[in-house]
């Protein structure tokens, strides 16, 4: 539909996209998505939009919004995210990084010195954000990371050059490949959400999120963490499905660790392992 006028201010962008997404988003979602597409389409700050009352035309802003009407997340479509002050690429090969997983990169960052040289893998790491994030803050750290998914694994690799990050990247199934070797602290954010759980997934996740960096099977949706645990490390962080809190830390005390903390979130879901592997 071709808008009605055909230069607006940025606020009226704004509104006019905001109006549009109301008929599949919630009003506070389909406004912060409107005021990101503006961004996006006349290259400027939310600053900038706030203070410009020029008038523009936005010719790309009816296929874009299209796309968001069938649920298309907005940073596949703009092929990127910000997340803990990281500028990110994403594809649909990767997931999109949420905020329970950056109080999982909190999480980890408090479980050894911030100056003590340690080896750390983030495993399943998709768009190496964990990873990125962990090296960023913490330098004398030798992060690597791994996944199954090639594609992931070059999208990763791009995330961390573009924000001038060293972490090793490597191609490696946790549940077929060879054992790796011992690490320090293992960070991971692995598929957990079972296949039944689909039915209560968003158009966003479901159908266009990878499926194998989100489902395990119903009867085995632990197969991820016993994985892990099988793995040795001196210290495991791991973010969960909150329906499996206390299975998960069963898994982790029958593996050899000890000092097993389940932590809630910011929300107040089960939503982090932690443990040490006893002496």
């Amino acid at each position: 539909m071709t808008p009605d006028l055909l230069l607006r201010t940025p606020r009226q962008w704004v509104h006019y996209t905001a109006e549009r997404l109301r008929a599949a988003y919630e009003a506070d979602e389909a406004e912060g998505i409107a005021w990101w597409v503006v961004e996006e389409c006349l290259g400027c700050t939310r600053t900038e939009l706030l203070l410009s009352r020029d008038e523009r035309d936005l010719p790309s802003i009816d296929s874009i919004l299209e796309r968001l009407l069938r649920h298309e997340p907005v940073q596949y479509i703009f092929g990127r995210t910000t997340w803990r002050g990281l500028s990110l690429r994403v594809t649909p090969a990767t997931l999109i990084p949420r905020p329970e997983t950056a109080e999982l990169v909190d999480q980890a960052l408090t479980l050894y010195p911030a100056d003590r040289p340690i080896r750390v893998l983030d495993a399943c790491t998709g768009s190496g954000c964990i990873a990125i994030a962990l090296k960023k803050e913490r330098p004398c750290w030798q992060v690597d990371a791994l996944d199954v998914s090639a594609e992931a694994l070059t999208i990763a690799q791009a995330n961390a050059e573009a924000n001038q990050i060293a972490v090793r990247f490597f191609r490696h199934d946790l549940l077929g490949d060879a054992p790796l070797p011992d690490y320090d602290l293992i960070v991971s954010n692995p598929p957990y959400v079972r296949l039944s759980e689909q039915a209560e997934m968003t158009p966003q996740v479901l159908d266009y999120e990878p499926h194998a960096a989100l489902f395990v099977p119903d009867n085995d949706a632990l197969i991820f963490y016993r994985a892990l645990a099988g793995l040795h490390a001196a210290t495991l962080c791991v973010e969960i499905n909150e329906a499996f809190g206390r299975e998960v830390c069963e898994v982790f005390r029958q593996a050899g660790y000890a000092d097993i903390q389940l932590i809630h979130d910011s929300y107040g879901k089960a939503r982090i392992v932690t443990g040490r592997m006893a002496l």
